[in-house]
This record gives C-alpha cells, structure tokens and sequence, in this order.
C-alpha cells in the first residue's frame, strides 16, 4: 500500500512530505528540551536562593557607605547584614519571593538614604529596615528545620 502511495506521489511531493515530518519532530523535540529548562532541580533553586541572598548582604555593603554620616543606621544595618548573611538557602517559592521582598526593600532604603545623604535625618529609611527585619522573621518561619 505504502509503494502504491509513492508511486502516484511525484518526487518533490515526496521531499514535501518528509521535510514536514522532520519540521514536526523538530518541533516536538525542542519543546521538550524547552519544557525540561523550566523545570529546575531543588539544587538548582538552593544555588539561586544563595544567589539571592548572597545580593542582598552586597546591597547592605552600599547602604554602609550611603550611611556613613549616620552611626545608627549603620549600627543597624551591620546587624542586618549578619542576620541576612546566614540565612538558609531554599528551593521553596515561599522563601524566593521573601528574598525579592528583602531585595526590593533594601533598595528603596537605599533610595532614601541617597536622598537624605549628608543630613543627620534618614527619612523612611529606618521604616525599611524595619520591613526587613519582618521579613527576615516571615523567612525563617519557612526555612528553620
């Protein structure tokens, strides 16, 4: 049957037909691989919460030297920077999105000690670290064993 079927079918149509098969396997193939990619590991997702976390204690390493000119942010942020640095790596969700919160508040203290650099005042700075603290607690709620 399949002999009669080429025999009626010219031989570009033939070409036709083969190279539609390897464009559909292709395809198949390369949306496993991309399906495969999407799924990390939990080793993958630790490597990337130390990643994470490892961001963070260099963010504080500026709002050091953003503080300079304030002895009680700076005292406080050392603190943050030791807490921070020890925190567990995880592959939960959970801890991931923490981590982001952390990051995102960091960086809006950072904004306003750029803003209040020079002055004794800090602005809303202390009321981001005060977030950071929080989080700090929420985050090891989810990764103490």
């Amino acid at each position: 049957m399949i002999n009669s079927i080429c025999a009626a079918l010219a031989t570009y149509q033939i070409v036709i037909i083969v190279m539609a098969v390897v464009a559909v396997v292709f395809v198949v193939i390369c949306a496993i691989i991309g399906h495969k990619k999407g799924n990390k590991n939990a080793d993958d997702k630790v490597l990337e919460s130390r990643g994470e976390v490892n961001g963070n204690v260099q963010a504080i390493e500026v709002l050091l030297l953003l503080a300079e000119d304030k002895p009680e942010i700076q005292a406080r942020l050392k603190i943050l920077q030791d807490k921070i640095k020890y925190l567990t790596p995880s592959p939960l969700k959970e801890v991931s999105s923490i981590d982001e919160k952390i990051s995102n508040a960091l960086g809006d203290a950072k904004i306003e000690l750029s803003k209040t650099r020079g002055d004794k005042k800090s602005g809303k700075a202390e009321k981001y670290l005060d977030q950071v603290e929080l989080l700090i607690a929420e985050r090891s709620a989810y990764t103490e064993r």
